[in-house]
């Protein structure tokens, strides 16, 4: 197997791309064994492989990566990359009382059935799944499309629980979401490295507008997916000359990013947390060893291997581990990780990074008092300061940016000689803004307050 094969074949995390070998063999187990000898990386002895007489049996000698898949556990594993699902169509944590859910999916059974974030699934057909993993819960939730289930879950909101009957069905999730936050920050998020997450995190970028002043991409909880898509989304910036260092069984490479026409044109945050892996951990160390993004997060996954998909006779599908990657200065990330530039709190990535470019943006302001306010008094006073008239006042632009989120729209008035500033929705307790007033006649020239909402 050469290098050129072995980039069209593999995956770099636990999910599918398009193999090219081909099985010959009559019988499942030897084409089994013909690959682990050909190909497994770093190396298993014949005698090993040889003495196995089953492919269960085989699978428990080689690493956690490697496994055997049925037809119906393919199709759900390609469903998984091209994230594509059978089910209600939620994403969920463990919780101690069963799984919570973290989103609800437009569209999907749980939407029309009226399930919300925060809700807590309790039971599924009548059974309790408190204390069951993630995966049995989520496995109990899947079926056949069209077929019925019933989910019993508590709203924390109401103090109720409520059972609703759906019919699985086939979710498209959305891979790529974006939004502008405050500031002109535009934000990406990439859920999934499936096959056109290049072109798809290319033309986000050139939708974004023209006033944008950096970006934001997310790849926290992104377990990984085609390799390709990953060198192409490292192609996206120019500093990167280097996509991953490969090494295998018949020697050591240099991989080269992908050649994109579009690029990211302004600084790049990208937010990592311990559920990236994989190609999510070959793009975080790319654009993290060549300087063309901080990274903000927590440690990564450290799955630096990647993996082919080959098709035996009997339709079954084997997924080998058949090479290892590392970062452009061939960092080791198996059992390792990347560790990012700015260490953060968990479910802090998103706020500590966009701070940072606000913070930027703000250097040329004078800082004033904090302002300290609550979600029944939002109401903020704007007084003159030495380098701001009452004259300049009057005529300031005021905007309230808040950190982690969006510009939210205020009324200002007159009161004396200050600005009374009051938010046209309600803020969440918890939240924090950046007050600016800007000098009308100069842009880079004016004040701002670091508001608490408590």
């Amino acid at each position: 197997m050469n290098y050129k094969s072995i980039a069209a074949a593999c995956l770099a995390g636990l999910f599918l791309t398009s193999g090219t070998l081909q099985a010959t063999a009559a019988e499942p187990l030897a084409d089994v064994k013909q690959y682990v000898n050909d190909y497994y990386y770093p190396g298993i002895s014949k005698t090993e492989v040889n003495k196995s007489t089953s492919i269960k049996q085989l699978m428990k000698k080689l690493d956690d990566y490697s496994n055997y898949m049925t037809p119906a556990e393919f199709d759900e594993f390609y469903n998984a990359v091209e994230n594509q699902l059978v089910g209600i169509g939620v994403g969920i944590v463990e919780h101690k009382k069963g799984i919570k859910i973290l989103q609800v999916y437009d569209g999907s059974p749980a939407k029309k059935a009226g399930m919300k974030a925060s809700d807590i699934i309790t039971a599924v057909n009548g059974k309790s799944i408190a204390g069951l993993s993630i995966e049995e819960s989520s496995n109990r939730l899947k079926g056949d499309e069209g077929t019925s289930v019933t989910v019993k879950f508590y709203r924390p909101s109401t103090g109720k629980s409520y059972t609703k009957k759906m019919t699985r069905a086939l979710v498209n999730l959305p891979n790529v979401e974006t939004s502008v936050l405050a500031g002109h920050v535009a934000y990406i998020r990439l859920n999934s490295f499936s096959e056109d997450s290049g072109a798809a995190v290319a033309k986000a970028i050139r939708n974004m507008p023209a006033s944008t002043q950096g970006y934001i991409f997310d790849l926290r909880d992104n377990g990984g997916g085609d390799v390709e898509a990953a060198e192409k989304i490292i192609g996206l910036a120019k500093k990167n000359k280097i996509a991953y260092l490969l090494k295998t069984r018949e020697g050591n490479y240099k991989v080269q990013p992908a050649k994109m026409t579009t690029h990211f044109d302004k600084s790049v945050a990208m937010l990592v947390n311990g559920n990236s892996a994989s190609a999510s951990e070959m793009t975080a160390a790319s654009y993290k060893d060549q300087k063309a993004a901080t990274i903000y997060g927590q440690k990564t996954y450290g799955k630096g291997v990647m993996q082919s998909i080959v098709q035996v006779k009997n339709k079954g599908y084997l997924k080998l581990t058949i090479a290892e990657f590392r970062g452009s200065k061939n960092a080791v990330i198996q059992n390792k990780g990347v560790t990012p530039n700015v260490v953060t709190p968990k479910n802090k990535e998103l706020y500590t990074s966009h701070q940072a470019f606000l913070k930027k943006q703000l250097k040329k302001f004078d800082k004033e008092a904090t302002i300290k306010r609550t979600a029944t008094n939002p109401k903020m006073l704007v007084k003159p300061t030495k380098d701001m008239d009452w004259k300049t006042l009057k005529t300031a632009k005021v905007s309230l940016l808040q950190i982690g989120g969006k510009e939210k729209d205020v009324t200002v008035k007159l009161q004396g000689k200050s600005l009374v500033v009051t938010p046209k929705t309600k803020l969440k307790a918890g939240t924090n803004y950046y007050l600016r007033v800007k000098n009308a006649k100069n842009s880079t020239d004016g004040t701002y307050r670091y508001v608490m909402m408590k």
